[in-house]
């Protein structure tokens, strides 16, 4: 009895798995936070190429960013249910310097001058980011440097 339930859970686990994906939906179906983040600092007036988006929602049941715009540059930004920015990676934009907290904003001009912070990714733990010059750093959520690595 006991084998024929777990095997009922890893099946029912395996199904709910297999149907998780990420499917297209229309911007507008983006939270409004989300909307005014991607209008606010990809204009399509200020690159052809930010006028559409690839827009996804990620069904998978415990996705903590299910949704996500990509644009044809390659940056994207990864957004929560309610709309707050999750991940930003640019390819052809820095990071927003007013999304990136101040005492990390200052550790980077201090440390390395010149790069630029290219991805960001917060989650409730920590943020880290990566410099143009291939820089990983782990911040804790005050600002304290717990882990330097370079990207190879």
């Amino acid at each position: 009895m006991k084998k024929s339930v777990l095997v009922l859970v890893a099946l029912m686990l395996g199904c709910c798995v297999s149907c998780a994906d990420n499917r297209p939906i229309a911007f507008t179906e983006l939270p409004k936070a989300a909307q005014s983040f991607v209008q606010q600092y990809f204009p399509a007036s200020a690159n052809p190429a930010f006028q559409s988006p690839i827009v996804t929602k990620d069904t998978e049941l415990f996705d903590d960013a299910p949704y996500e715009v990509m644009f044809t540059t390659g940056d994207k930004v990864s957004f929560t249910s309610k709309g707050a920015w999750k991940e930003f990676e640019g390819r052809t934009v820095a990071v927003p310097d007013v999304i990136i907290p101040a005492n990390i904003k200052a550790w980077v001009s201090q440390s390395y001058p010149g790069a630029s912070i290219v991805k960001i990714d917060k989650d409730s733990r920590d943020i880290e980011i990566k410099l143009s010059n291939m820089i990983e750093a782990k911040f804790d959520l005050k600002g304290n440097v717990i882990e330097l690595d370079i990207d190879d």
